[in-house]
């Protein structure tokens, strides 16, 4: 009966540590997001987008092997499983943008492991919670440093989500994903530079708000590339990732306007960098206004040593109690056999 209390507070504090760790910490951040305001807001005519970039869904190759490793993975995927969900629960976007890299190990998994990987994925960026538009990274079909953007992992990402080079309509914008990693990589494929180059080359400017996707911002390309590719889509934005960091750059767009172009921070923890998050992003289709906010994500590093912290806490608390009985039970043992002597002498 003595040790009904504490351990019953020891309960209750766990149980609250998980809740705050798993649950209230992204409510709490997601309170703090919000769609900086434009005019279309109060006509109701205003499209809602949330760009996401590099979640990059961790494989087997490059982590632990054994419990380790699924523990890894499982808290990686229960991480974005977590901040998707309040993404689209608070946000309410219209469509979310994946700007590349959605799978860590997508560009060397086998095809057993990579429809493993998919079914991941769709099990956490649900198709069925909102519209989404996926753009290939180096890390899904090649591309980056001497890794070769082969066509066989190219045709692997299409069969999944159509064309590397597409062009989508929703609510009066156009969105038009390019795969510029056939002009950045290093080691180069023909049908994968002729596929892009004949897609931009054939491409027909709208007069509707255009988007440009890419997972490669278009700051890598030579400026003879970047200034061919803006004359020939004309976007009135341009959404990239790949850098994990959050970023800005204005260019010279066509016809000599301002053409903005953002990165998206990274939606994954475990790419190294101290601040996680995603673009939230209002256009008005009519009159072409944009404005962008960046929405962070709490950091799941320092939540983790909360459990470390926890854990030893509770390993200290165990061997106190197990020393302090064990010094009990023996100085008891010592007392009753005083007490035996004392009894034959007397």
């Amino acid at each position: 009966m003595r040790l009904c209390k504490p351990v019953t507070l020891i309960i209750v504090l766990t149980c609250a540590l998980l809740a705050y760790c798993e649950y209230i910490v992204f409510h709490w951040a997601a309170h703090q997001w919000r769609y900086d305001p434009l005019p279309c807001q109060a006509k109701g005519t205003c499209v809602r987008i949330a760009a996401i970039a590099d979640p990059q869904l961790q494989g087997y190759q490059d982590e632990p092997s054994g419990v380790i490793g699924s523990i890894t993975r499982y808290d990686a995927d229960h991480y974005l499983r977590s901040a998707y969900g309040c993404l689209v629960q608070y946000m309410s976007p219209d469509v979310v943008v994946i700007l590349g890299d959605v799978l860590d190990e997508g560009y060397q998994a086998d095809d057993e492991s990579y429809v493993e990987y998919l079914d991941r994925f769709n099990s956490i960026f649900s198709p069925d919670m909102v519209s989404r538009i996926i753009v290939p990274g180096d890390n899904d079909i090649g591309g980056e440093g001497r890794d070769t953007q082969d066509y066989k992992q190219v045709h692997r990402f299409e069969d999944w989500q159509g064309a590397v080079n597409q062009k989508s309509s929703l609510k009066g914008i156009e969105f038009v994903s390019i795969n510029i990693l056939a002009l950045t990589a290093q080691q180069k494929t023909v049908e994968s530079i002729k596929s892009t180059t004949q897609f931009v080359h054939d491409y027909t400017p709208v007069e509707t708000f255009s988007v440009l996707l890419s997972h490669a911002p278009t700051t890598m390309l030579p400026k003879d590339k970047q200034r061919w590719l803006v004359e020939n889509i004309q976007p009135n934005l341009i959404l990239s990732g790949h850098t994990h960091i959050s970023g800005q750059q204005v260019s010279r767009g066509h016809s000599g306007s301002d053409l903005l172009e953002w990165t998206a921070p990274t939606f994954s923890y475990r790419m190294g960098v101290s601040k996680i998050g995603f673009l939230s992003i209002l256009v008005d289709p009519i009159t072409h206004q944009v404005s962008m906010h960046e929405c962070w994500l709490p950091s799941r590093y320092n939540h983790l040593a909360m459990y470390g912290v926890w854990a030893a806490a509770l390993i200290f608390i165990g061997e106190s109690v197990w020393l302090f009985n064990f010094w009990s039970s023996w100085v008891c043992q010592e007392e009753a056999t005083d007490s035996a002597k004392l009894k034959r002498w007397s």
